[in-house]
C-alpha cells in the first residue's frame, strides 16, 4: 500500500513540473531568469539589463589593468619598444631633448628671417646676467642693440625644464625677471612707488628742502604697466609679454616713456633652451607718438602696433618650435593664464637717495676757539656708515659724498663750506667713511650759535636743488 502511494506522488510531481515549464517557456533572443524571460541579444546566457554600466559607475582602471593593457599593446605591435615610445610621447607634456647644437639654432634663426643676425654670448655687467650666470644660465643674443632674438641656454642639469608645465612656471609673469635684461637696469632702479604725504614728511629733510619734491613729482609720474597673455599658434601656445612705462603729466597726458615699450614673445624649445623674440623696431612699428593723448588712447595706439606685428611673431615662433621638436600634444592639460599689473612710480633724486640707504652720520671732536672778533672752528670729525640698501655706483654727476656745513645764530644762516667725505665713484653697503676736516671757519655770531651738517651726494659747485641730501641734518652747538 505504501509503495503504491509513493509511486503515485512521484507521477504527480513530474506532471506538475512539466506543466510549469510549458507555461513560462522563453523564445530566443529571450532567456529564462527565475520565473520571467529577459533579453539576451549576445546569447551569453546573461540578461542584457544586467550588463548595462551607468556612467557614474565607470571605474578607473587599476595599475594592474593598465600594465595588462600595455602588455597587450606590446603584443599587438610585435613587442616593438619603438612603437610604445611613440605612443607615450604623443600623450606626454615632456619637452624634447636637444638634438642640435647652439650654433645650428643660431644659423636656423638667422636663415629664417629677412634680416642678417649674428649671435654672441652676453658679456656685459648687467645684474640680471650676473644672476643668471650664478645659476649656470647663459644668454646668447643677436648682435643687434635691440636683442631681437635671445637664446636662454640652461647648462645646469638641476635647472632643466622637464615638461611644458616647467616651461610655463619658468617664464610666466611676474616671476620672470629676464625683462630686466632688456632695459637700463641702473635708470630703472631710480624709480620707486609713489609716496603718501606722511611718508614724504618722514623721509625728506626738514626746512625748505621738502617743497621741491612736490614740484618735481608732477613731471615724473610714471605709469608702469605689465601685461602677459597666451597666444595660440599652429604648434601650441606662446606667451606675449608687454611692458610700458609712460611718463604722464599731472593732468594725465602722455609726455614720453621712461624706457621704450617692451614686447617679448617667450617660445618653448627644449629642456635646456627657451627662445625670446622681440620685434625689430622699424618705421611701421615702435615709433607711434602719443602727444597730447591720455593714457587710454596711447595704450590703444600701442595695442594696434602689436596686433600688426603679431602674425610675423607667430610665424617665427612656429618655425622655431618646429625646429626644436615641439608638438601640439605637449600642451595638453597645460593652461597658460593672462597676467596684468599696474603700478604708479615716481622719481626724484632727493627722495631716491633717502630711500636707498639706512645709515648713521656722526659729527664729533668739534674744536672751537674764541677770538677777539668772535669764534672760529679749527677742526671737525665726521663719519658716515651705510647698513643696508644695495651697492650703488655714483655716476660722474655725483662724484662725492659731501657734507655741507652751516652756522646758524638767531635764524640767520651762513654757508661756510662744502667738503667731501668720500671721493670716488663707488659706495658700498657697510662701508664707513671718516674724515677730519681741518679747515678753519671764522664767525662772529653770539653765544647760541650752532653748526649744521648735511650729508649729500653731488658736487659742491652744484646749485642747491641739484644737491641730493641723504638725511636730516646733524645740529651741534658750538658756542
Amino acid at each position: 500500500m505504501k509503495k503504491g502511494l509513493i509511486i503515485l506522488l512521484l507521477v504527480l510531481l513530474v506532471l506538475t513540473t512539466s506543466c510549469v515549464e510549458e507555461e513560462i517557456s522563453c523564445n530566443k533572443p529571450y532567456i529564462l531568469k527565475g520565473t520571467e524571460c529577459c533579453l539576451d541579444q549576445n546569447d551569453n546566457q546573461v540578461c542584457d539589463s544586467e550588463e548595462v554600466i551607468h556612467e557614474e559607475e565607470i571605474i578607473e582602471p587599476t595599475e594592474e589593468v593598465e600594465e595588462e593593457l600595455e602588455e597587450n599593446i606590446s603584443i599587438i605591435l610585435n613587442d616593438s619598444s619603438e612603437h610604445i615610445e611613440t605612443i607615450e610621447s604623443l600623450i606626454s607634456n615632456e619637452l624634447p631633448d636637444r638634438n642640435f647644437t647652439l650654433q645650428q639654432l643660431e644659423d636656423f634663426i638667422d636663415g629664417m628671417t629677412d634680416f642678417k643676425y649674428f649671435f654672441k654670448e652676453e658679456n656685459n655687467s648687467e645684474p640680471v646676467v650676473i644672476d643668471l650666470r650664478n645659476k649656470n644660465h647663459t644668454l646668447i643674443r643677436s648682435n643687434q642693440i635691440e636683442k631681437n632674438f635671445v637664446i636662454h641656454f640652461i647648462n645646469n642639469t638641476e635647472d632643466l625644464l622637464q615638461d611644458m608645465k616647467d616651461f610655463y612656471a619658468f617664464v610666466k609673469a611676474p616671476d620672470w625677471q629676464v625683462w630686466r635684461y632688456y632695459i637700463n637696469e641702473t635708470e630703472w632702479g631710480w624709480l620707486y612707488p609713489e609716496l603718501s604725504e606722511e611718508e614724504l614728511m618722514a623721509i625728506l629733510p626738514k626746512y625748505d628742502y621738502r617743497k621741491y619734491y612736490k614740484n618735481d613729482q608732477h613731471s615724473i609720474w610714471i605709469d608702469y604697466d605689465v601685461t602677459e597673455k597666451p597666444v595660440v599658434t599652429s604648434l601650441g601656445t606662446i606667451l606675449q609679454f608687454n611692458m610700458e612705462s609712460m611718463v604722464l603729466s599731472q593732468f594725465g597726458y602722455w609726455q614720453g616713456n621712461w624706457e621704450p615699450s617692451l614686447l617679448v614673445y617667450k617660445v618653448p624649445c627644449t629642456k635646456d633652451i627657451v627662445v625670446y623674440i622681440k620685434p625689430r623696431w622699424s618705421e611701421d612699428f615702435g615709433y607711434t607718438g602719443h602727444a597730447n593723448q591720455k593714457k587710454e588712447a596711447a595704450n590703444k595706439n600701442w595695442e594696434r602696433d602689436i596686433e600688426r606685428k603679431k602674425p610675423e611673431m607667430i610665424n617665427y615662433s612656429d618655425q622655431i618650435m618646429e625646429f626644436c621638436g615641439i608638438r601640439n600634444s605637449m600642451f595638453n592639460g597645460i593652461k597658460f593664464k593672462s597676467y596684468e599689473n599696474s603700478t604708479k612710480l615716481v622719481h626724484n633724486w632727493n627722495v631716491y637717495f633717502r630711500l636707498l640707504y639706512n645709515f648713521t652720520f656722526n659729527v664729533t671732536n668739534i674744536t672751537v676757539v674764541e677770538t677777539d672778533k668772535g669764534y672760529k672752528v679749527t677742526g671737525v670729525n665726521v663719519s658716515f656708515i651705510s647698513y643696508d640698501g644695495k651697492d650703488f655706483e655714483v655716476f660722474n654727476r655725483f662724484t662725492h659724498i659731501l657734507v655741507k656745513m652751516e652756522i646758524n645764530d638767531s635764524g640767520r644762516i651762513d654757508l661756510y663750506h662744502d667738503t667731501f667725505i668720500k671721493p670716488g665713484l663707488w659706495f658700498k653697503v657697510g662701508e664707513r667713511f671718516d674724515r677730519y676736516i681741518e679747515k678753519e671757519y671764522k664767525f662772529t655770531f653770539g653765544e647760541n650759535a650752532t653748526m649744521i651738517f648735511w650729508p649729500y651726494f653731488g658736487r659742491d659747485e652744484l646749485a642747491e636743488r641739484q644737491k641730493y641730501y641723504l638725511g636730516d641734518p646733524v645740529i651741534v652747538k658750538i658756542s
